[in-house]
């Protein structure tokens, strides 16, 4: 913070000159503004992750700047007494005295996993958009918006999506391609996300599926030393069956052989993106879903053109620091839009990454943690015990599904079920297992909506359903939350409603129930207040938080 002359500058965050960060920020702004430039030019000269505020007491108005991409929160409100700007939406939602719900917002939570930008569970709150200055007049509370930077879509990807997809599908077909060009043995991680799927399929239709070896635990795959990789090789043999039957969930099949049906999946990532209504949410949650590489190539064709880079990425906030300091540097060109990486990695490649990793690592005992150097050549920071995930892969099942429903999903693997359970019990099992692993909804059959409408009849209402603990899993509940209409579910029940304000107006009255624990709740205070910014993290527990009772026959 700083005042000059009647003048105040408020900044926060990080800029970046050419490849260094610079030190004194407020300097270079106000060297800027020397030259008397424009809110506008000022913000188009600033590369970085801020939020900078200007209040002139001289002209009575405050000006707010966004950085292009809005990585750091910036909420405000205007009443007729006051003005109120702040990075945390606990103390902004504080400040007001009447709280007024924004049934849209909610709608787009329960819809796509997350807000829309611009939007926060008050109506009269805002939040700034990315690449916009807020012009506020003090005296009269008035308000002006301007952009500054705005995405330049392609207006063919709104329209021609057969061939906007065929277009995508050639970029993966030759990223895959260009991974596995020479002899080298092909090792694929089987994590149980999209991407290592994917991957499997698409080498499976150029190289015989003999020639890709598949694990399923970390140490298998750095050291090189270890002969033939018996321990990979086993781990594959056991995986043999899921393998095909992996695919299956997401593929069309023909007698010959198994063919992926990638415009499903193009389409399911452009409505978690909200792209084809000309909408992209350019936030924290940019390349923060589970198939990093084709989420990658489609914004590299929405925003006009695409690169890679030999650069992984644990975190999609990492990925937009490197973006930025990658386009302050000389090496930026305007057709470059977005840095991306394939987590297919030849033998070869994996020894060059590794040791080229131990290398440069400053802490030697990285050498005895093999999962940090995987996570940092796959780039999505997945923990260990996320590894197992497809050895155990069918042990997770859903908690509405009976038992005759699970034996045709799971096909037999149900060993541990299959033991006269009550419902509780099995319950309680699911919970501890779903705590610490990821479900995929692919490993549903394709006709999961005919099961969930048969098996709603067991149940008071599919709200109920709603309410159960599948609400853990981010994916089954985005695909059960297209059965229903959300606004309207949303102000008939009105149980529902007084929890949801409950929770996001008072954190410190979230009381302990059934599966709510103190981190939980320390969880959710800390989204509210800003904190952290993990949206399925909260959406989860807030519906979880919402149980009462769980509806058995």
């Amino acid at each position: 913070m700083r005042k000059i002359n009647e003048i105040i500058y408020i900044f926060e965050g990080i800029l970046y000159d050419d490849r260094t960060k610079i030190e004194s920020p407020l300097d270079y702004i106000l060297d800027l503004l020397s030259k008397d430039i424009e809110f506008k030019d000022l913000a188009r000269n600033l590369n970085g992750q801020f939020n900078l505020l200007i209040i002139d007491f001289k002209k009575n108005e405050a000006v707010l700047i966004s950085d292009r991409f809005a990585l750091h929160p910036l909420y405000y409100f205007i009443s007729e007494k006051r003005i109120v700007i702040t990075t945390s939406m606990y103390l902004a939602s504080r400040q007001l005295e009447h709280k007024l719900p924004d049934f849209k917002a909610f709608s787009h939570l329960l819809l796509y996993g997350n807000l829309v930008e611009g939007e926060t569970y008050f109506s009269n709150i805002r939040r700034l958009k990315s690449g916009e200055i807020l012009e506020i007049n003090i005296n009269t509370t008035k308000i002006k918006i301007q952009k500054y930077f705005s995405f330049v879509f392609k207006k063919a990807n709104k329209f021609a999506f057969n061939s906007f997809t065929e277009k995508l599908h050639k970029y993966w077909i030759d990223a895959i391609e260009r991974r596995i060009a020479d002899k080298s043995k092909i090792i694929c991680q089987l994590s149980g996300g999209y991407d290592s799927r994917l991957n499997i399929a698409t080498v499976d239709k150029i190289k015989n599926n003999k020639n890709i070896t598949c694990c399923s635990e970390t140490h298998t795959m750095v050291n090189p030393n270890l002969k033939d990789l018996k321990v990979a090789n086993r781990v594959m043999k056991k995986l043999r069956n899921s393998f095909k039957r992996l695919i299956i969930h997401f593929c069309k099949k023909d007698k010959k052989r198994v063919i992926y049906d990638f415009k499903d999946l193009v389409r399911n990532i452009c409505l978690h993106y909200t792209v084809l209504r000309g909408e992209i949410l350019l936030a924290e949650r940019l390349g923060n879903y589970n198939c990093p590489l084709l989420s990658g190539i489609l914004i590299g064709e929405l925003l006009g053109g695409q690169f890679c880079l030999n650069k992984v990425f644990t975190r999609a906030e990492d990925s937009f620091q490197y973006f930025l300091k990658y386009k302050a540097s000389n090496n930026y060109k305007d057709n470059e839009k977005f840095i991306n990486f394939t987590n297919m990695l030849s033998y070869k490649d994996l020894k060059d990454e590794y040791l080229t990793f131990l290398e440069k690592s400053e802490n030697k005992t990285l050498k005895e943690k093999h999962f940090e150097m995987l996570a940092y050549i796959k780039g999505i920071g997945q923990r260990p015990d996320s590894l197992r995930v497809l050895s155990k892969k069918f042990e997770i099942l859903l908690p509405i599904m009976d038992k005759n429903v699970i034996e045709t999903i799971l096909k037999g693997d149900i060993n541990w079920i299959c033991e006269r359970k009550t419902h509780i019990e099995i319950l309680r099992k699911i919970n501890k297992r779903l705590a610490n692993m990821r479900v995929d909804w692919a490993i549903l059959p394709l006709n999961y909506p005919k099961i969930l409408k048969k098996i709603s009849k067991k149940f008071h209402s599919l709200l109920n359903i709603i309410k159960m603990r599948l609400m853990k899993n981010n994916f089954i509940r985005k695909k059960i939350f297209h059965l229903i209409t959300y606004s309207d579910i949303i102000q008939e029940d009105e149980e529902l409603w007084k929890y949801i304000t409950k929770i996001i107006s008072t954190p410190s009255a979230i009381e302990g129930k059934i599966f709510i624990t103190e981190k939980i709740r320390k969880n959710i205070r800390q989204y509210i207040a800003g904190q952290n910014r993990n949206d399925s993290l909260f959406e989860a527990y807030l519906f979880i938080k919402m149980i009462d009772l769980v509806y058995f026959d």
